[in-house]
């Protein structure tokens, strides 16, 4: 097709980026990950050097269009999306005056409680959707023990902001990034100058805001030179991970949710109400929540699962599948046990109802189950809050490739969940966001209907539904309070003992 046209969505995440170039339909020509490590100079804190992420783009979007085989000048655009709520401070000149703080990082929390008290949750809320843990916490750690960087920082900024920079030599950003900030006013789609006015920073710190999808900026000479990207390309507002990942899912509309199988897992469903986060659709809103749970899967692989690994090691055959066949072999409920999680990020977790008949396969569907518990408490929650029903939930991210995880949510949710075209919706998300700014399509809606696709539907089966329900509404849903707190006072032992805070 001689007049073809392509976007790329790119993904700057916590380990690394991810390039993937689309088609004009959302089709994947080729894809290309370059990784970077992360930084752990204390007890709770995490940061990244700013450089690796661009150094890492140049090198994933250099293999792309190695691996393409088409006309760069074909490429219509590329949208960026990334870890939210992680920032770093430039100078004038757009270098970095120290590492970025990640968002992960937790050094932040007693200015998150100043925040707190100085501006209330209520009013954080009403202006911003925001609970009081963005990224604003951040700086104003930075402001409180490192005022001479405080002082020299001419921006700060996001990681997609960051990159737009390097790609662009503007300072901007979108909605759908400014929004994590927790001093973006998402009624007015502006920085919520009132809140900078009462924690003393000034808006001119923070860059322009435009919203997703519009082009924010064209890929200056120098960027061209070493990307091997046409020079003047087009970069459109992204989004963050989370929003991105729910537009490459097709939340355009109240219904179905997207349901993130990371590290983290993470619903999202369609909302018209400010006092959620601003969605890739400008205008529109997702109401989301969240665990790190999927966690448990990454621990049962890293530590009990030597002989998957090094199988894994030595053929193209992932350990997760290896690991998932075999909770296959287990009936559904695990004939009894049940996994619960924690209220910590940090992955705690407990098995109740284990026994002597229980083997492997019992509990890596239990963790598999345990996770699909916590959702549907999610979901159930989701739906009291906004009067809407989730009829349909959308699979993405890793854990997503598994058929039988996939059935599993059908069954304990009781209603269809399906799985997309790609596993990368995030990434897809990004490009439906560069096709807009590009020019392929008038909207981000046009895109989206255009470009993600449903390829497979899981429906509920009776009989399990039913075994999951009975787990859930007699032991789950009455006891995971009461587990928590248990798992809650022995981190805060584990760190007594250990002498280590929390």
């Amino acid at each position: 097709m001689a007049n073809k046209k392509y976007v790329i969505g790119l993904d700057a995440g916590t380990g690394g980026v991810r390039v993937i170039l689309f088609d004009e339909v959302g089709t994947v020509v080729s894809k290309a990950i370059s990784d970077y490590p992360v930084l752990y100079p204390k007890l709770g804190w995490a940061e990244q050097e700013a450089e690796w992420w661009y150094d890492a783009l140049v090198k994933a979007v250099n293999e792309v269009i190695e691996t393409a085989h088409i006309e760069v000048q074909s490429i219509a655009s590329m949208a960026i999306t990334h870890q939210r709520e992680t920032t770093v401070p430039v100078d004038r000149d757009g270098n970095p005056l120290r590492n970025a703080i990640l968002w992960m990082d937790r050094r932040a929390m007693p200015q998150t409680q100043w925040l707190l008290t100085t501006i209330g949750l209520e009013r954080l809320l009403e202006i911003t959707g925001m609970n009081g843990f963005g990224t604003i916490n951040k700086v104003l750690w930075v402001k409180e023990n490192q005022p001479a960087i405080f002082n020299r920082t001419h921006k700060w900024l996001l990681v997609h902001d960051y990159l737009v920079y390097k790609l662009t030599g503007h300072y901007a950003t979108s909605w759908a990034n400014a929004c994590l900030t927790n001093v973006f006013n998402n009624t007015s789609f502006q920085w919520a100058e009132d809140i900078l006015k009462d924690i003393d920073v000034s808006p001119d710190l923070l860059p322009t805001v435009y919203p997703p999808g519009a082009v924010v900026g064209h890929l200056h000479r120098n960027a061209s030179r070493i990307t091997g990207l046409p020079e003047g390309l087009p970069i459109a507002g992204g989004g963050g991970d989370q929003q991105c990942g729910a537009l490459g899912c097709g939340i355009i509309e109240p219904g179905p949710a997207s349901l993130n199988l990371g590290t983290s897992v993470v619903l999202d469903s369609f909302s018209d109400t400010p006092t959620h986060r601003v969605a890739g659709i400008p205008g529109t809103y997702l109401y989301e929540s969240g665990s790190s749970g999927a966690i448990a899967l990454r621990w049962f692989k890293e530590k009990l699962s030597a002989c998957e690994n090094a199988i894994a090691m030595n053929s193209q055959i992932d350990p997760y599948d290896l690991l998932t066949s075999e909770a296959a072999t287990a009936p559904p409920g695990s004939l009894g046990l049940i996994m619960f999680r924690g209220p910590s990020v940090r992955g705690d977790g407990a098995f109740f109802g284990l026994n002597v008949m229980h083997n492997r396969g019992h509990i890596i569907r239990a963790i598999l189950e345990g996770i699909a518990f916590g959702v549907r408490a999610a979901v159930e929650a989701m739906e009291l809050t906004s009067g809407r029903k989730i009829t349909q939930v959308r699979l993405h991210g890793g854990g997503s490739k598994s058929r039988l995880w996939c059935q599993i949510f059908s069954d304990l949710l009781q209603r269809e969940s399906v799985q997309i075209q790609t596993i990368d919706a995030t990434t897809l998300g990004a490009a439906v966001l560069a096709a807009k700014g590009g020019g392929l399509y008038r909207s981000v809606e046009d895109a989206a209907k255009n470009m993600v696709h449903i390829t497979e539907r899981f429906s509920p089966h009776e009989t399990n539904s039913k075994i999951y329900d009975k787990y859930y509404r007699q032991i789950y849903s009455p006891y995971v309070s009461q587990v928590q707190e248990l798992l809650e006072k022995v981190r805060k032992s584990l760190y007594e003992v250990e002498g280590q805070g929390p």
